[in-house]
């Protein structure tokens, strides 16, 4: 499980970047992929309101979610205390992309149980990508 965050079977940062670069650097002229940022609002509030436990525990609800969320081969991983990124690569449309993120929007909300009054949210960005060997910087 090396390079691999045990408490949510999620690829560390630095191993994801390797992977999404090394695929990037591969893609031919017809390839695609995507990578949707996500980070979840308010972690500063919450841990003023209900200290770091419940904080570490919206940040692990949110990596099981993304887990279960996308395929087995997508690449799912915190990248930050409270940010993820997740890269798919394959056959899709804009349209199925579009509707993945509205549904992404939807699952990311909820409210924890030990603390019912923190409605949790997180930002999510979208990048798709097109073409041929493209760098992770761009």
């Amino acid at each position: 499980m090396r390079g691999e965050d045990r408490a949510m079977e999620l690829l560390d940062g630095e191993a994801a970047q390797r992977y999404i670069s090394q695929h990037l650097r591969s893609m031919e002229e017809n390839d695609k992929c995507v990578i949707f940022l996500i980070d979840i609002d308010n972690t500063a509030e919450i841990v003023e309101h209900y200290g770091e436990k419940e904080k570490e525990c919206v940040t692990q609800h949110m990596g099981h979610m993304l887990s279960s969320v996308f395929r087995a081969s997508d690449i799912v991983s915190q990248v930050g205390n409270d940010e993820f990124i997740v890269f798919l690569s394959g056959d899709f449309t804009e349209e199925e992309i579009v509707r993945q993120a509205e549904a992404l929007c939807e699952s990311v909300q909820y409210r924890p149980e030990e603390a019912p009054k923190i409605r949790v949210t997180a930002c999510i960005g979208v990048y798709i990508a097109y073409g041929r060997r493209i760098s992770i910087e761009r």
